[in-house]
C-alpha cells in the first residue's frame, strides 16, 4: 500500500519534532527497550542500518536518553507485541499510550498501568546496561560497516 505524499512529509515532520524533545534543555529522562530482533531486521541494507545502529550509539550517549538493549536470549518478543509509551511525571497520574495501526490508546486505569509497569521491570532486568548496550550497538554498526557496502566518498 503506497503513502500519499502529504502523510509521509507529515510522518517525516513529526519524526523530526519528536527528535527535537531530546535537545530541549531540562528535557524528559527517556528510557528505551529495543528488542534484538528489531535490530536486525534488516531495512534498507547495510548502509541504512550502519547508520541507524551508529544513531543510536550516538543517542544513547545523550544526556537523560537510555537506550537497553533486549536480547534474544533474555526475553521473547510477545512480552510486549505492541509498541507503547509510559509516561510519567510528579505532577500527574501515570498514563500508557498504546499505538496501533490507526491510532493511539491512553490508558489511565491503574489496572492498566501495572499491566504494562509490571512486565517493564522483568525487561529491566533482562536488558543489558546502557554500557553494555552501547557497546552491542557499536559491534551491530561494525558488522554493517564490515560488510563492505557502506559507500565510501
Amino acid at each position: 500500500m503506497a503513502i500519499e505524499e502529504s502523510t509521509a512529509q507529515t510522518r517525516e515532520l513529526g519524526g523530526e519534532k519528536r527528535q527535537e524533545i531530546f535537545n530541549r534543555y531540562r528535557s524528559a529522562r527517556m528510557s528505551f527497550f529495543i528488542h534484538e530482533h528489531a535490530l536486525r531486521s534488516m531495512v534498507g541494507g547495510d548502509s541504512v542500518m550502519y547508520e541507524q545502529a551508529l544513531h543510536l550509539v550516538l543517542a544513547s550517549s545523550w544526556p537523560r536518553c537510555e537506550i537497553r538493549i533486549v536480547p534474544a536470549s533474555a526475553a521473547p518478543i510477545a512480552v510486549f507485541p505492541d509498541s507503547f509509551h509510559l509516561l510519567e511525571c510528579a505532577d500527574w497520574r501515570p498514563v500508557v499510550s498504546v499505538d496501533t495501526r490507526t491510532t493511539a490508546l491512553f490508558l489511565e486505569d491503574d489496572s492498566d498501568i501495572r499491566a504494562y509497569r509490571d512486565p517493564l521491570r522483568g525487561l529491566e532486568s533482562a536488558a543489558l546496561t546502557e554500557l553494555e548496550s552501547r557497546d552491542w550497538l557499536a559491534s551491530l554498526a561494525a558488522e554493517h560497516d564490515r560488510a563492505g557496502t557502506l559507500a565510501m566518498p
